[in-house]
């Protein structure tokens, strides 16, 4: 299997998947995310044959009955996991995970997802979470964006800490109380970190409000943990093995050479 762009790759020393800008005239100035430029072969092997076969057992389990994951499937699957504003913040996950906007999630878009948000650096999923919020893909959060990813990240954060964490229906998120309070820290926010002060933040303003603000990490934790429970559980029920071949928590087993058998039972041809 042969990295994109000739890179060299080794088990154990996963490249930094940073987030980059598109030089096509086509594509503007926007961020382009790491699930639209890492490929499936880059991330299979790194996490190795055991993890992929995993990760196709859980696929499946999302997918239900159709062929491919479907984003209504996904965001009832997976809100209650993600929080009070668990629709809209799976809604958001998926149109990343979607790298080719086809309003569907491959298996192979889903292993690639798992594996930039598990073999990442702080500053990487920080960079993730811009595309997920960047929402029309210019390159920037306006002030709605903004306050969108404030209301998800840091009033959430919050209300977790007082056990206030199932996914509000689609109905109650039609009236939220706390808007108010979202829209005045979104002002804060660009008041703080809009350092050429047009009204939305860069990607480097953005990073900047990151370090800043703690609940960021805190939220890509829980979305990591989420896309990665089915390799936590797999690995916890084979502990003991897992220390007699000295494999990492996450990927580092057999690499994968051929395609994992997750096109059963009528999966995914891959």
């Amino acid at each position: 299997l042969t990295p994109p762009h000739g890179a060299t790759l080794g088990v154990g020393s996963p490249p930094r998947l940073l987030c980059t800008r598109s030089s096509s005239p086509a594509m503007g100035n926007r961020v382009v995310s790491p699930t639209a430029l890492v490929s499936f072969d880059m991330a299979a092997t790194e996490l190795g044959r055991a993890d992929v076969e995993t990760l196709s057992v859980a696929y499946r389990e999302l997918r239900g009955k159709n062929m491919v994951l479907e984003k209504p499937r996904f965001v009832e699957h997976t809100a209650d996991e993600l929080g009070l504003l668990g629709r809209i913040t799976a809604s958001r996950l998926f149109d990343l995970l979607d790298a080719d906007k086809s309003k569907v999630v491959t298996f192979e878009q889903y292993v690639v997802g798992v594996y930039v948000f598990s073999h990442s650096t702080p500053e990487e999923r920080a960079k993730l979470l811009f595309s997920m919020f960047d929402r029309s893909q210019k390159g920037y959060l306006d002030a709605q964006c903004l306050g969108e990813a404030l209301e998800i990240m840091t009033v959430e954060s919050e209300l977790s800490e007082r056990k206030v964490s199932k996914a509000m229906s689609q109905q109650s998120l039609q009236s939220r109380p706390l808007q108010p309070l979202v829209e005045i820290m979104a002002v804060t926010a660009l008041r703080k970190f809009d350092k050429d002060e047009n009204g939305k933040l860069s990607l480097a303003e953005w990073l900047a409000f990151t370090e800043y603000e703690e609940n960021v990490q805190k939220f890509e934790k829980r979305v990591t943990s989420m896309l990665t429970k089915a390799l936590i559980r797999s690995h916890h029920s084979s502990k003991e093995d897992e220390t007699k071949n000295g494999r990492s928590v996450l990927g580092g087993g057999d690499k994968v050479d051929t395609v994992p058998p997750s096109a059963q039972d009528g999966g995914v041809a891959l």
